[in-house]
């Protein structure tokens, strides 16, 4: 994707790899498994900021298109994208709907001072888990607690 003579002039802070990544997708340059991988990698480090005390993501959708570039790189035989197909679904679901599918995502409570899951979509197979590489529900909820369920408006629908 970069020339490693070119990868070394690139101040790299989240920000400067997002929008890199961006550029080379809309110059269509990601083709390969591999660089779908890492596209998806670096989009998923897209930064996080605060709003009235909670972790906010900056531009989300950013996360969706790493999940859908993970997918493709994992369905095309590199299997190191699936946790990060997870991850990435995950991800977008926690800071746009308040849950998550496959239970990759976790926060640290500001009051207990533990990490936490964010809640799990009870719908998800563990067998769909296991395809990406995730374990299943019972021994994630045996490594860490799992948030309270918050109540979620009737028009959001799952992804």
């Amino acid at each position: 994707m970069l020339p490693p003579e070119e990868a070394r002039k690139v101040d790299w802070h989240d920000d400067d790899r997002v929008q890199l990544v961006l550029e080379f997708l809309a110059k269509g340059t990601v083709q390969i498994p591999e660089d779908k991988y890492y596209a998806a990698l670096i989009l998923d480090h897209t930064p996080l900021g605060f709003c009235d005390g909670k972790v906010v993501a900056k531009s989300p959708y950013n996360y969706l298109l790493a999940h859908y570039l993970a997918k493709q790189s994992f369905e095309a035989g590199y299997k190191s994208s699936g946790i990060l197909a997870a991850q990435t679904m995950d991800r977008y679901l926690s800071f746009t709907v308040g849950y998550q599918k496959y239970g990759t995502s976790r926060v640290y409570n500001q009051t207990t001072g533990k990490e936490e899951l964010i809640t799990i979509d009870r719908n998800v197979s563990d067998s769909e888990r296991a395809k990406y590489g995730v374990q299943p529900l019972a021994e994630l909820l045996k490594q860490w607690p799992e948030q309270k369920i918050e109540k979620k408006p009737a028009d959001q629908k799952p992804h």
